[in-house]
Formats: structure tokens, sequence, C-alpha cells
């Protein structure tokens, strides 16, 4: 059994805990926690400590700054490899790295200072030390590419897609309402990523389907901004809202009592829309980034157009850092409510559609591209080369 140790640049993701407690076969996970891992994961959620670090951010390259700290804390004795969590490793020792559905530059922090510590990324991706780069999508491979260019080390670099385990759960039969959810973060409480992942969004369109619809419930699960919740009443009618992090059994509670599960992300949130399928919900989202990797239009769950986003993006790459940003996804996009709208509304009237699509989605967690064994075979294969096995 060999030992590889899990190295987090930031925080543990739900997603993670599943590789720790399904590892490849032949290996085991190791994973520092204590005081030290469960501040971090306090400061994380907490939308001053998100607010103060994107400050910090804009004049130092933080993430590159905490791999580098990292460098003084050798991992525990026995391990093989380091399993490095989106940062690279200073150490003298056999790693890989991880990228999840994120632009690459966030390696190093901001975009503004990606190009000036380029060469220092590139160099330890290059060196003999860093055994591969498991992307977790295909469009984060050409990210990657795109950003790194020549230096882009092509030979070590695989896509490995995220996986949760099938859930073992009776689905509840057909209630008194149709219910969607929209699940921005099962433990961040910080309310700027309800607008990333399209909050405002799927409010103006949930308000619209209750002109036609009496049987309708939406289940926010996020932090959302107070400038949202100072809106008149009938914009937050037929929602209920949880703002705090929900222990895991009533979280699951809601998967299961949810029937679509919608989130217009900017953003392309690989977790909780594989988590969704898991539950065996048909998912509508955005054909944003990765998002049609995930959900497969007609077949999964619905994708809409987000036209607009196309002023940030440049091949692979989203400028997630422009100014414009953040007022952008502030704003109502009248084309994505219509169309989201339109597509929850056949959702809405084809009971039998939500059932198959949810099956679809299902199967590609149990048994398809989002399964623990077809993330294991993949990962056994590059752990094997990577500790000479």
């Amino acid at each position: 059994m060999k030992l590889v140790y899990f190295e987090p640049s930031w925080y543990v993701r739900t997603i993670d805990s599943f590789l720790f407690q399904h590892p490849p076969s032949g290996y085991r996970f190791v994973v520092t926690g204590g005081p030290r891992q469960r501040l971090l994961d306090k400061a994380k959620s907490i939308s001053i400590a998100h607010q103060l670090e994107h400050g910090l951010g804009w004049f130092l390259p933080l993430n590159l700054a905490r791999a580098w700290l990292e460098k003084f804390r050798p991992p525990p004795p026995g391990v093989a490899l380091t399993h490095a969590y989106f940062h690279v490793v200073f150490r003298p020792e056999p790693w890989v790295l991880e990228l999840p559905c994120e632009q690459p530059h966030l390696l190093i922090g901001l975009e503004r200072h990606f190009h000036t510590w380029k060469p220092l990324l590139s160099r330890y991706l290059r060196s003999p030390f860093c055994k591969a780069i498991i992307c977790r999508a295909e469009a984060v491979k050409g990210a990657l590419l795109q950003r790194l260019g020549e230096e882009a080390p092509r030979e070590k670099i695989q896509v490995v897609y995220g996986a949760v385990p099938a859930r073992d759960f009776i689905k509840e039969g057909p209630g008194d309402k149709i219910r969607l959810l929209f699940i921005n973060s099962a433990h961040l409480t910080f309310p700027e990523a309800f607008y990333s992942k399209g909050g405002l969004i799927v409010l103006a369109a949930f308000r619209r389907l209750l002109a036609r619809y009496d049987n309708l419930e939406l289940v926010i699960r996020s932090k959302v901004p107070p400038k949202v919740l100072q809106q008149r009443g009938d914009l937050l009618k037929g929602v209920r809202i949880i703002q705090n992090p929900l222990p895991w059994p009533e979280l699951e509670r809601e998967w299961l009592r949810a029937d679509i599960f919608v989130m217009p992300s900017y953003v392309t949130p690989d977790a909780t829309l594989i988590e969704a399928m898991s539950y065996q919900l048909p998912v509508v989202t955005t054909d944003v980034w990765a998002n049609p990797e995930i959900v497969a239009d007609g077949r999964t769950g619905f994708l809409i157009s987000a036209p607009s986003l196309r002023r940030f993006t440049e091949g692979y790459t989203i400028h997630f850092d422009n100014r414009d940003w953040v007022e952008h996804i502030k704003s109502i996009d009248l084309q994505m409510i219509q169309d989201l709208e339109e597509k929850l509304r056949v959702l809405i009237d084809n009971e039998e559609m939500r059932r198959r699509m949810g099956e679809a989605g299902r199967y590609e967690v149990e048994r398809g591209r989002f399964s623990i064994q077809r993330r294991n075979e993949n990962l056994k294969r590059i752990f094997d080369d990577a500790t000479g096995g």
C-alpha cells in the first residue's frame, strides 16, 4: 500500500473528501488536519476574509506564496507521492498537480500577476519532480496549454474528471409542488459567489414562472447579498432561502426533495453539477467553460447560452479580473432569463423527461464518465507511473 499526501492549497472541498474515502487500488491518502486546517476552512467561509484575500491578492501572487510556504512543511513520513491540489510544490520530491475547473492563472493568483511569474510556474511544471498534471476537464487542459504556450509540458497533462459516489436513496414520489434547487455551495457563506453562479438570473426566471404555475418552489442554499434580500416581496415569493451552511443530513434532504437542479453559472461548478446528477436530478446550467463536458444538453439536462460572456473570453481563457466582470454578473441578461425560463418550462411540464434525464445523469455517476471506478482507473495509472510502480 503506497501513501499519497494530499496537500490542499487553501481548504479541502467535498469532492476531494470522496477521493480520500475511495482511493485507487494500492494507494491510501494521507491528509493533514488539525487546528490549522480547521482555521483555514473557517476563514474561507467568512465573507470579510474572502474580501481581504481578494484585496491583498491585487498586490501579491497569493496562491504562489501559499505554495512557497508549504515548502517548509514536509509531507508525513512514508509518503511515496504528493498530490498537490491547485498549487505547485517547491520541495524536491515526486508530486502531481490537480487542476480543478478553474482558470490556470489562479495557480499564481490574480491574472495581473501571471506574466510576471509565468517563467517560474513553467519551470516547476517542467521539473522532473512534477510527474503529471491532472486537469478535471478538457477546457482546463486547453486553457493551460493556451496560457503556457511553448513552455507547456504537454506530455504530462492528462484529463481526469471528478467523481462522487453513486447515492443510495429512494427518490420521493411526486409532491404537491415541483421544487427547483439552487445550491451555491454546501459550506461557503460569502455572498459574492451568488452572482457568479447566476443567482439573479434564477430569481428573475422563477418570477416569470410563477405567473404561469402555482405549484412551484425555489430553494436557494446560498448566502444572498443584502441588496437582493431588500427587493420587493414579490421577487422572493415562493422562494425559500437557506443562508447558513447545512449539516450533511439536512443538505441531503434538500437534494432528495428537489425535482430540478438549476444553476445558470458564469463559471464551472463541476462538483455541484455532478452531485446533482448523483441524486438523479436533471440539470439546467449554462454552456460556459467546461459545463458542456459535464451536462449533456438534451440528455442529462439543458444548457442555455450566456452570449454576453464572450466579451470576457479569449479562446479557453476567461478574464475574471476584468474590472467590468463584477458589474456584469450583477446585471440582468434578458436573453438568459428567457432561455432559462423556456428550458425550465419544458421540464416542469414533462415529468417523464425529468425522470429520463435524471436517470441518465445518475448512470454517468454510477458507471460512466463521473464514476469512482473510471476516475480510479485513470488515477491508478498516473500514480503508478509517478511512483515507478
